[in-house]
């Protein structure tokens, strides 16, 4: 039988093979090496949990196991006081050594956020007729509302969290399947094993308002971390109904215009004042109504893109506009510049035939990443105060990173 190798670097995973006695073998194996680390200092993030495909690191970051060469392996890392990553709708992260006795290295850098208050943990698995279930959400409530993403093998990880008594569920197309209590403290990790059956959920249904030609994908995400549930998206068009099928319990929030390049974006008149929401229970939920709209291009900087600390914000104007409403935000979804307030009304606006903003808002962070995005609006004729917002830029390509001293 095979020993795990123990040992590892705080903040680090490995994936390693060994023989008898803990002796490594290097020519029929694959290691997967993933350093995780503050994106804005480059330090090691404290606390790291790191899962690869089916497996799933251990309190000390550590993760051990004989794998093949050539694999590619899906990777999640989330530490204490950071957003764990991916973050909602970006791509997936990899690594792969390409032959035996390679190393696959990945670094995975973590956003900052404000930590959620406390040392505790819960880990568990999901289980569905006997089997690892892999295609949901699981969804700690108590002093906070977090979810998890499940690995290949049902298991999930919840960090930061404030102690206390959680309730442990499961987030997925037509699931139902009894909560775990759990109590967290600050010297353990809680455990909470979950069952889920099918044949459970409710119909969720609406209208897509905006032209005929505009067509994206709908999707239910948690509301409370973003995370797509899996199962709860449909294809929709302009001027057409849609209804989601399997809709268990919980609170969630509609997103759809997420296709960066295709030209369509949700519809910003109807999210100004807040985000799209509903809370399903035990019977259908209707009206849930959402639209697109045309989306401004031509922005700079965008994902790929390098800036100083005051960049200048710009983009191709739409020539139906009367002024833009530009907003700049950290990835945890604060707004630091701009943007709308509580009534939905603009913190400042940026007259048609300029085309761009430099910021001028609380300093940025060397090294860190934020969002940004403008939007277009046509102003009331009869009442000054009021205007309407007619398009926005592509809510997912405004990424920029601050470049670092």
């Amino acid at each position: 039988m095979r020993n795990w190798l123990c040992g590892g670097l705080l903040a680090t995973a490995w994936l390693v093979a060994c023989g008898e006695g803990g002796q490594v073998i290097v020519d029929d194996f694959t290691w997967i090496e993933v350093t995780v680390v503050d994106r804005a200092t480059q330090l090691p993030a404290d606390g790291a949990r790191v899962r690869i495909d089916e497996w799933q690191t251990t309190q000390d970051g550590v993760i051990r196991s004989w794998e093949t060469p050539g694999v590619v392996y899906d990777v999640w890392a989330v530490a204490p006081g950071y957003l764990g990553a991916p973050r909602p709708f970006e791509a997936p992260l990899q690594a792969v050594a390409a032959r035996s006795g390679d190393v696959g290295r990945l670094r995975v850098e973590l956003d900052a956020a404000a930590r959620l208050g406390g040392p505790g943990r819960i880990g568990g698995t999901v289980l569905h007729n006997g089997q690892w279930f892999t295609e949901g959400l699981a969804v700690a409530r108590g002093a906070v509302e977090v979810a998890s993403r499940l690995d290949v093998l049902g298991g999930f990880v919840f960090v930061d969290l404030p102690t206390g008594p959680y309730q442990v569920t499961v987030l997925g197309r037509g699931l139902t399947g009894t909560p775990a209590s759990v109590e967290v403290t600050a010297d353990t990790e809680a455990s909470a094993e979950l069952t889920v059956t099918e044949g459970g959920g409710v119909a969720v249904s609406g209208e897509v308002s905006g032209p005929s030609a505009a067509s994206s994908t709908l999707y239910l995400t948690h509301a409370a971390s973003g995370l797509p549930v899996a199962g709860l998206s449909v294809e929709v068009t302009g001027g057409a109904p849609f209804t989601v099928e399997g809709v268990p319990p919980g609170s969630y929030q509609v997103r759809t215009g997420l296709e960066v390049g295709d030209g369509w974006v949700m519809d910003p008149e109807l999210t100004r004042r807040g985000p799209v929401t509903f809370t399903a229970a035990d019977g259908p939920v209707q009206g849930v109504d959402v639209g697109l709209s045309p989306a401004l291009g031509g922005l700079s900087p965008t994902a790929s893109a390098t800036t100083s600390a005051t960049p200048t914000l710009r983009w191709t104007e739409d020539p139906a506009a009367d002024f833009y409403v530009v907003e700049v935000q950290d990835m945890a979804g604060r707004t630091l510049w701009g943007g709308f307030d509580a009534t939905g009304n603009w913190r400042f606006r940026v007259l048609a035939g300029r085309g761009e903003a430099t910021y001028e808002g609380a300093a940025l962070t060397p090294g860190a990443r934020y969002r940004w995005r403008v939007y277009a609006a046509d102003q009331d004729e009869v009442v000054p105060s009021a205007f309407t917002l007619i398009g926005a830029s592509e809510e997912l390509e405004g990424v920029f990173s601050v470049e670092r001293e």
